[in-house]
């Protein structure tokens, strides 16, 4: 195995994005697999849900991402997303997509014990942020 990744979280994390509720849940399944679930809610209702797991890999460390509707139906273009471990300290880990570029880079912030900020980079076609 390449390089150890550990990573806590509190059951339950909250917060908002353009004034929407987004939730995410995560848990250690085994020593090398964290599964979690991300939904974001608004007005009309839970309009997306990922299931991700950060796992160690004999190729490094890896996030993957399956993106799904809140019926559980496969959202279009929303095949399976693998992101690859670019670099991490005690306090930040960073993901980048060198496949893709939606999203292109995801970046955890330790903000306290047990707690992080998540920031997703999305990047166009042409190569602009989203």
């Amino acid at each position: 195995m390449a390089k150890s990744l550990t990573l806590r979280f509190s059951p339950a994390e909250e917060g908002t994005v353009d004034g929407n509720k987004i939730n995410q849940v995560c848990t250690i399944t085994d020593p090398r697999v964290m599964l979690c679930m991300f939904w974001l809610t608004d007005a009309k209702g839970t309009q997306m849900i990922e299931l991700y797991t950060i796992r160690d890999t004999p190729s490094g460390v890896e996030e993957r991402v399956r993106f799904l509707s809140s019926e559980l139906n496969e959202e279009a273009g929303g095949a399976a997303l693998t992101m690859k471990l670019a670099s991490y300290t005690s306090d930040q880990v960073v993901f980048t997509n060198a496949n893709g570029t939606d999203p292109k880079r995801s970046t955890l912030t330790r903000i306290g014990t047990d707690q992080f900020t998540s920031r997703i980079e999305l990047t166009t076609r042409r190569g602009k942020r989203a």
